[in-house]
């Protein structure tokens, strides 16, 4: 199976978070962008491991999915 992670940057802590949209609670860190994914595909392994002997059912990734970015301009103060 496939999913999409969406990672984000935190500056103050200089470390990615890896989210894993289709999964509910799939959430982990890494202190690099290939430890992120790293730790985002064990933990997703697990958790649908976890749901298949639970008999619960595995929710698909969607094709659909797009991550992007947008720039905000902020106004100064005066």
């Amino acid at each position: 199976m496939r999913f999409t992670v969406v990672l984000f940057r935190d500056e103050e802590t200089d470390s990615f978070e890896a989210v894993v949209p289709a999964l509910p609670g799939c959430v982990t860190f890494g202190t690099t962008i290939e430890q992120a994914l790293a730790m985002a595909q064990e933990l997703a392994e697990n958790q649908v491991s976890r749901m298949i002997e639970a008999g619960e059912e595995i929710p698909g990734d969607t094709e659909a999915t797009l991550v992007g970015v947008v720039d905000v301009r902020v106004p100064v103060p005066a």
